[in-house]
């Protein structure tokens, strides 16, 4: 691993996100992990990944109510030192561009966390770029811990791209992924059918009962202890293998 000291983007393929490591957000773990899925999970191109690819390594500078992931130096940088940051890096790849151009040079990775990360950047992306749009990217998500509904609204704001296979959930490390869509059912079910194939009449009916239960229940009775632990459950015991299947 080789940390890039300016802001230009070297590879195709790109990941943005941070691997907790037991007992805190580990660099090496991040790039480690990210690589094998690149290397084993089919979802990406050998041809396009040439063996390597570049790293926004970003332990989540957000805080909600469904949990909140902060670093000592977060917490003095301030909550937009890592959206400003990919801002800038997203801004300088299209620095040379062509409205004409839609060819997909950029293949961002998007895992759990990283795609608060993302949201936040965009919009940020789209209140400075002056009318730039990001053509030439592509974005795809692993266990996204963001509401995908709220967050397609931002791509495609900004003229990114995505694909029917831009979405994967994990079974291993999928309910957390869950329980961020159903914040808001039916924008989830809108920016998922954007990104992935699904059953999708009994995947929105499933849906909004989880929604249901975690406003009347959870968010209503004000008991924000158990909010994220309750809500959890209730999904898992909604959905067994996948969104509806």
């Amino acid at each position: 691993m080789t940390p890039i000291m300016d802001e230009a983007i070297p590879t195709a393929v790109g990941a943005i996100g941070a691997v907790f490591d037991e007992t805190a957000y580990d660099a090496l773990s991040t790039a480690k992990e990210y690589g094998e899925y690149f290397q084993t999970s089919g979802k990406v191109s050998h041809k396009l990944l040439n063996n390597s690819f570049s790293l926004y390594y970003a332990p989540s500078f957000v805080v909600d109510e469904l949990g909140g992931w902060e670093t000592k130096s977060q917490k003095l940088l301030g909550p937009n030192a890592g959206p400003e940051e990919l801002a800038r890096i997203l801004n300088k790849a299209e620095r040379s561009w062509d409205e004409r151009d839609q060819t997909i040079k950029y293949h961002w990775y998007v895992f759990k966390e990283g795609a608060k990360i993302l949201h936040r950047a965009l919009k940020i992306f789209k209140q400075k770029a002056g009318g730039k749009k990001l053509q030439q990217h592509c974005f795809y998500f692993v266990n996204p811990r963001e509401n995908l509904g709220l967050l397609m609204q931002e791509v495609e704001a900004i003229g990114a791209q995505t694909k029917k296979t831009s979405y994967e959930h994990e079974m291993v490390d999928d309910i957390a992924s869950k329980v961020h869509q159903i914040k808001d059912s039916s924008c989830a079910v809108r920016g998922l059918q954007k990104v992935a194939d699904a059953p999708w009449t009994r995947f929105d009916t499933d849906l909004q009962k989880c929604s249901r239960y975690y406003q009347d229940k959870l968010i209503a009775g004000g008991d924000s202890n158990r909010t994220f632990a309750d809500a959890v459950n209730y999904v898992r015991s909604e959905f067994k293998s996948g969104w509806g299947d």
